[in-house]
């Protein structure tokens, strides 16, 4: 269930919702239109609020959902872990099918053997 499914059927206004979340009442909308994900602690806010189990999209296979993972792990690696989450975050706001893309971005620097192909692609990623 989407999070404006989920708000409206416990007769919340975005604005209580904020609240409830310590955010500006702006952010929900965001959040509700995909445009920014909330960060991990408002995600187990929200999960608390609603009594909800936070799930992969239907469209991210198991063995993607493996990749994903042992991405964020090699990234941890080479990034700090601040650096990953904003990479994630920037990924998931921006790409189509992000957990592809971070899965193909990772191979493709382990398969060359270079970190610095991780840090081009990153530095491109975190241009404002």
């Amino acid at each position: 269930m989407k999070l404006s499914e989920l708000r409206k059927k416990s007769n919340l206004t975005q604005s209580q919702l904020a609240k409830i979340l310590r955010v500006p009442a702006p952010k929900v909308s965001l959040y509700e239109s995909g445009f920014e994900l909330p960060i991990l602690e408002k995600m187990a806010i929200l999960n608390r609020h609603f009594n909800c189990k936070i799930v992969w999209p239907e469209t991210v296979s198991e063995s993607e959902k493996a990749d994903f993972i042992i991405s964020l792990k090699m990234l941890l690696t080479v990034y700090p872990a601040e650096r990953v989450l904003e990479y994630c975050q920037r990924m998931f706001r921006r790409h189509p099918d992000p957990v592809k893309e971070i899965n193909r971005f990772t191979a493709a620097a382990l398969s060359s053997g270079h970190e610095s192909l991780y840090q081009s692609e990153y530095d491109n990623i975190n241009v404002k």
